[in-house]
């Protein structure tokens, strides 16, 4: 009995003492793994150049050395697999006085798979915005916004080329979202002889000084286009009817031009998946009825938000505004009655 006893106790003592050998096991032959991508050698040079021509009073670069794995830097993000960055998010959220400075290298464009660039919010102090930019061929976001390229206010891309769109409709065919509010741009192009980056599912062109006075004839060839913001800018004309096309958008807004005329069509009541709708402060006459006809006729309409504050409104209320079952914020402040 004793013996069996014995016998019971050493194999329990010996599955304990194989249990934790596997477990010591794992730990080493796991050390120096990690979820985070090994950099590519001549990626962190790249990055490296990159800090150098960088002014950065935060340090927040500070974690970019050489002797360390540059997926692991603050901002850098690489794909697991291959180790290639992916994403440089460099996007100021301390004050302006801590955020990046100085000029952008072309050592950028060793980042071949580069998909998302944000240099937004920080203080560039007046330097252009470098042309190869555009180039970055797999580049999906772009982000330059309040990043106070070639002025005080936001990035003067008008300074760099007056072709800024055909650079990036050329070499940057895989955008997905392209964010350019306050970049001073001047010339806004009608049209194009191809468009490449139909892809593109975010357009944010607000608070420019446009020279041209109507919406651009490429823009409605958009057709994943979810989200559009023209705010702000010195657009002068009705709503076309070729705002229909963009059946996949959510957001519109373009709001505070003042020069956009003319009633609300019932072309625009066709974005079914229409969310959200602000055209504050523009000249938006006649009334709703064609509109909020066409929009309650679809089989699901999305409409939550509709700003139609300070334009020249007339009529009533059209009975099928209450079809509108999702419509949570309606503004017609200063609606002008005949």
């Amino acid at each position: 009995m004793e013996s069996k006893s014995f016998q019971l106790i050493f194999l329990i003592l010996f599955a304990h003492l194989f249990y934790f050998t596997c477990i010591a096991y794992h730990f080493v032959s796991t050390a120096g793994t990690s979820k985070v991508g090994t950099c590519i050698e001549t990626e962190k040079k790249a990055l490296l150049k990159l800090k150098e021509n960088l002014t950065d009073s935060s340090g927040r670069l500070s974690s970019w050395i050489d002797q360390e794995n540059c997926c692991q830097w603050l901002g850098v993000i690489c794909d697991n697999k291959t180790g290639s960055v992916v994403k440089l998010d460099l996007r100021n959220q301390l004050s302006r006085n801590n955020g990046l400075g100085g000029e952008i290298n072309p050592s950028l464009l060793e980042l071949k798979k580069l998909r998302y660039l944000d240099l937004s919010m920080n203080n560039f102090g007046g330097v252009k915005v470098p042309e190869f930019i555009g180039r970055v061929k797999e580049l999906r976001y772009l982000n330059l916004s309040g990043a106070s390229f070639s002025g005080s206010g936001g990035s003067d891309l008008s300074k760099v080329d007056d072709s800024w769109l055909d650079t990036i409709n050329s070499h940057s065919p895989s955008l997905l979202e392209l964010r350019l509010p306050q970049c001073q741009l001047l010339n806004l192009p009608s049209s194009l002889p191809s468009l490449n980056f139909t892809s593109l599912l975010v357009l944010d062109l607000s608070n420019n000084a446009f020279n041209s006075s109507t919406f651009p004839e490429w823009m409605f060839d958009l057709s994943n286009l979810v989200h559009l913001d023209l705010n702000s800018n010195n657009i002068v004309s009705e709503l076309p009817d070729e705002f229909a096309k963009l059946i996949s958008l959510e957001y519109l807004h373009v709001s505070s031009n003042y020069g956009i005329k003319g009633p609300l069509k019932k072309s625009l009541g066709k974005l079914c998946n229409l969310k959200t709708l602000i055209l504050s402060y523009n000249s938006i006459s006649g009334d709703l009825t064609d509109f909020v006809d066409a929009l309650s006729e679809c089989e699901s309409n999305s409409l939550e938000a509709l700003d139609l504050n300070f334009n020249e409104l007339s009529g009533k209320l059209p009975a099928t505004l209450g079809h509108l079952k999702k419509l949570k914020i309606l503004q017609l402040t200063h609606r002008h009655n005949p």
